[in-house]
Order: structure tokens, then sequence, then C-alpha cells
């Protein structure tokens, strides 16, 4: 599956994950938290083993890898 565009309620979750001090992006590595982006539009913050688990079974994409500077 092909994501969609990047949303604004994605760019809103990466801002909120930001401000509480982590750094984000879209390039993959391992992270703390992972901003995912589930096929009815909906975003959430999950750990690296739930967005992996989602996006292995077509639930939705990763958007973004945010771990502590």
């Amino acid at each position: 599956m092909v994501p969609p565009s990047r949303s604004d309620l994605v760019a809103q979750v990466v801002a909120d994950v930001e401000a509480a001090g982590l750094t984000c992006s879209p390039t993959p590595s391992l992270a703390q938290s992972i901003v995912f982006e589930w096929l009815d539009g909906s975003v959430g913050v999950l750990t690296f083993d739930q967005a992996l688990s989602g996006a292995s079974a077509g639930e939705g994409w990763v958007r973004s890898y945010c771990a502590a500077p």
C-alpha cells in the first residue's frame, strides 16, 4: 500500500511529540515513539513494536520516528 500524503493531523501530533522533548524524523530508525496513521485517518503515538505490528498487518503507516536527541 502507498500511504496518502502526510495530513495536518500527523503534523500536529509530530509537533506535540517534539514539544515534549523528542526529535522526530520520517527516516526509519530505532525510536522511543512512533507517530502512526491508521487507515481511517486517525493518528497516534505508539511504541516501536506496536507500530511494526500495525504496519505489518496493513493497519496503517509509520509517519515519524521519534527519539530523545
